[in-house]
């Protein structure tokens, strides 16, 4: 059964550039939240669920989980920062990774890295 998607959207504009008002952002990660039960233990799933939509983890959205979560955002910081999967930067729509272990090295990961790197 496909899920059923509703998007609630309210800007703010600052400058140039338009940006999604706090009020937004809150309710999306509000949903993911309430999908977990508000449930501490479910914190990488719930940073995960927020980067997908999101592509990365901006502060506000961070200080946002820990005050849901009860949980310091010290703690959010690490959990972010352990886990090679999220990112504290805007990422692109694709992420390329090169595998650069033994194995992959042996079967020319590097010069393939050195190519995607020109482009």
């Amino acid at each position: 059964m496909p899920l059923k998607t509703t998007y609630i959207f309210k800007f703010k504009f600052i400058g140039d550039s338009v940006t999604q008002s706090e009020d937004v952002v809150g309710v999306q990660i509000d949903r993911i939240i309430d999908r977990y039960k508000g449930r501490r233990g479910a914190l990488i799933q719930i940073l995960l669920d927020v980067q997908k939509e999101n592509r990365w983890l901006p502060e506000e959205y961070l200080r946002h989980i820990s005050d849901r979560l009860n949980v310091p955002l010290p703690q959010v910081y690490q959990v972010v920062t352990f886990y090679k999967a999220f990112s504290l930067k805007k990422r692109g729509r694709h992420l390329v990774i090169v595998c650069m272990g033994t194995a992959c090295h042996v079967r020319g990961a590097p010069s393939l890295f050195d190519r995607i790197s020109q482009k």
